[in-house]
């Protein structure tokens, strides 16, 4: 639901999050794309945080199914206050005595149903009302909450968030990023915190919100806008607001605010973008390709966009974006300047949160341990987008980072993504949710073939439109629209944590090639059970001066030898060929092979053979790298022949301070002054500060000009400091250096 974002220098798209690599010679690490420089081995898997003994969670049970919520709420911002009256209509699934709802944040005033007041408690965060007579099952009964708050201020930190998150509804002063503003966040369990429910994915009801607001103020919500009317109080207007198809609480939304109001079509329906006044000018930047992107879409799933409007509206205090249906909150540093856009462009975080309009909120999942079928969706979504919009290589860059993303998460964490375990619901939300499963999604399309995955990601939309769904419902759909049985590649990859590391050696005689791979993941039980050994159907790229023949694979045993044709001597064989594994590959590999592969294999391969080279660091390796540095057609692959250029070797520093200079792309440049650091001259550096166009590149140069420890660095670095920048990534590194001094 909610997708954070987490800045670092060396990311292209700024809702991206990935790891360095792991050094390890001579054999080479790859998270089925390189990474991108040495650091420590992982930690042990004595070390990892083993999410086996999490309590196990059974599926919330209700006697009642609530049908549709009519939410008033006057609200003023004076006093940070809301009076509220909520109208729950419910229909007994049993005989109902009394009715218990999720209730958080404020005071209960009173409890009616047909006129008749009931007696309540409402203690640890549940009401209770007993209700004058016992409701038989099938009949349907109007349940109002009197209820309000003054000073309301939720500590997400109490709910299992950060405490900056600011969950239920908050009040908003005015700064100087943002105006004085009114929003909800309502996931995960957000929604108890403004209005009475029952707050769990599993409970799908229509919904409705009367907001009272300042009449300056425009408020947005789910669903079609019914009218405007003036308020009770002097100087005030009711927004009404109504959503007639069910959806879960944890995707209602209110944002009242002096908002403007960017429009837009895709065929019929309308498209908003809600933005402060100030940013109306740079808004088109960020959200100009969210009608192709819902078309897109609409292709890719088979299923038309199924609601009927779909708006944008940014806030502060979140860094990424939480869906809610029909309107997307996003966090308002997703609009940015001309400047920004080589670093920090949106279009990532647009995609993945406009995907959820399918997987999250057309379906939904019916319990916190099932968040995959909706999260792990819009991730790999973010992936198809990217194919589309940019190509092969920029879409295999954006798998390689989500597939670094988890492994980072893997060396602490172990869980299944598929899990009734966990202690708050948010512990469901993490880099194995996100791009593990965006990865394994994608495998999942390599191994069905894209026209039954296709079949049968459209049947299960469309079986289980507007309700809540589980993994068994996925596999089944599989079997329905294609008939294929996928439930081993759900029990061993989904259900089960962990994946596989490969070690692999090739050897050639007598026109063959002989491939040994090893599985050499733990497999003890005490973590988790993770298998001792996957099944993965693959290929193999054998490369010779005569051509390239790909040969298909089955990886299934804990240790397996494996023979293909090859009449000559391999240039270099290629392990995944499709570059669709979501685990650790360790290939030994001659200095020659390597450097044949960097010479004519696809991008992700070529990447590969860069990051090699730089574990080698010879002389010959780098030498290499320097060329490749300079002339290689994908810059992915130019940032990591840099990242394996020794600063303190003459030629390599002068590779490091032309490609700083001179490169196109701002990774490259930022990951050349990085790796500069402080063997580069410090007046060089100021130069960069003062002339690069790159918010990430300048941040970089700060960095390493704290390094040299140079007299005119301190000056600079203040000066920095003061700057304002995107997500304040040159203040914060300035920071962070005098910090170190």
């Amino acid at each position: 639901m909610l997708r954070l974002i987490a800045t670092t220098l060396s990311s292209p798209f700024g809702s991206s999050r990935w790891v360095r690599g792991l050094s390890v010679v001579p054999l080479l690490l790859i998270a089925c794309g390189a990474p991108e420089s040495p650091q420590p081995e992982p930690a042990p898997p004595s070390g990892l945080e083993d999410r086996s003994h999490f309590p196990e969670r059974a599926l919330r049970d209700e006697p009642f199914d609530v049908l549709h919520y009519r939410v008033a709420l006057d609200l003023d911002e004076t006093t940070k206050s809301l009076d509220g009256q909520a109208r729950i209509e419910l229909r007994a699934e049993e005989e109902v005595a009394s009715v218990a709802l999720d209730a958080e944040s404020y005071e209960v005033r009173a409890a009616r149903a047909g006129g008749v007041e009931l007696a309540f408690r409402h203690e640890d965060g549940t009401l209770s009302v007993e209700l004058a007579e016992p409701l038989a099952a099938g009949e349907t009964l109007v349940l109002e909450v009197d209820y309000g708050a003054t000073g309301l201020d939720v500590d997400g930190s109490a709910y299992g968030m950060a405490a900056s998150y600011d969950l239920g509804l908050d009040f908003k002063a005015e700064t100087d990023r943002n105006p004085e503003l009114v929003n909800t966040l309502s996931f995960p369990e957000g929604a108890r915190h403004w209005y009475p429910s029952v707050d769990h994915p599993s409970d799908r009801a229509t919904f409705e919100v009367l907001a009272t607001v300042r009449e300056d103020w425009r408020v947005l919500s789910n669903g079609r806008l019914v009218g405007i009317t003036e308020g009770a109080r002097p100087g005030t207007r009711t927004h009404h607001w109504r959503l007639d198809e069910p959806h879960p609480t944890y995707l209602s939304v209110l944002v009242a605010g002096p908002y403007e109001v960017i429009e837009e079509r895709h065929g019929d329906i309308p498209v908003n973008h809600w933005v402060y006044p100030r940013d109306v000018p740079d808004a088109d930047r960020s959200f100009h390709k969210t009608v192709a992107m819902l078309a897109f879409f609409d292709e890719e799933y088979g299923v038309p966009y199924p609601w009927n409007k779909y708006d944008q509206v940014t806030i502060p205090g979140i860094g990424g974006g939480a869906e809610s249906t029909t309107a997307t909150v996003l966090g308002e540093s997703t609009i940015h300047d001309e400047r920004a856009e080589q670093d920090f462009p949106s279009h990532g975080l647009v995609a993945h949160e406009a995907a959820h309009h399918w997987w999250g909120n057309l379906v939904s999942y019916r319990d916190w341990g099932e968040t995959w079928l909706s999260e792990s969706f819009a991730t790999w979504s973010e992936y198809r987008w990217h194919a589309e919009e940019l190509g092969p290589d920029e879409a295999a860059e954006n798998m390689r980072r989500k597939r670094e993303s988890y492994l980072r998460q893997s060396r602490t964490v172990l869980r299944p993504i598929v899990s009734n375990r966990w202690i708050r619901p948010n512990d469901n939300f993490d880099s194995h949710t996100y791009p593990k499963g965006a990865a394994l999604i994608h495998f999942l399309r390599h191994i069905t073939g894209e026209e039954a995955f296709h079949a049968s990601i459209q049947h299960f939309l469309e079986t289980h439109a507007f309700q809540p769904v589980d993994t068994e419902d996925f596999i089944a759909a599989f079997a329905e629209a294609s008939g294929q049985d996928i439930r081993w590649f759900v029990d061993q990859w989904l259900r089960r944590p962990g994946h596989p590391v490969l070690e692999i050696g090739t050897a050639w005689a007598d026109g063959e090639v002989e491939m040994r791979v090893r599985q050499v993941q733990t497999p003890a039980a005490s973590l988790g059970a993770v298998p001792d050994a996957y099944r993965a159907p693959l290929s193999v790229r054998v490369v010779t001066d005569a051509g390239a023949e790909t040969h298909p694979f089955e990886l299934e045993a804990r240790e397996q030898t494996v023979r293909f044709p090859a009449a000559d001597r391999p240039r270099y064989v290629r392990f995944d060929a499709d570059d669709v594994l979501m685990g650790e590959i360790r290939f030994e590999k001659t200095l020659a092979e390597w450097t044949a592969q960097i010479e004519d294999d696809d991008s992700v391969g070529r990447r590969r053979a860069a990051v090699a080279l730089g574990e080698i660091g010879s002389v010959e390796a780098r030498g290499v790298l320097r060329r490749v540095a300079a002339e290689d057609a994908f810059w992915s692959v130019r940032q990591a022949a840099v990242a394996g250029l020794d600063p303190e070797d003459a030629a390599d520093h002068e590779s490091l301070v032309a490609a700083a200079t001179g490169d196109p792309k701002s990774d490259v440049r930022t990951e050349a002054l990085a790796r500069l650091g402080g063997a580069a001259d410090p007046d060089f550096l100021i130069a960069r500060f003062r002339e690069d166009s790159s918010y990430r590149a300048q941040a970089a140069a700060i960095t390493a000009l704290a390094e040299t420890g140079a007299d005119a660095a301190r000056a600079v670095i203040e000066e920095a400091a003061a700057m304002a920048s995107p997500r304040d990534i040159v203040a914060r590194a300035a920071r962070e250096a005098l910090a170190g001094n």
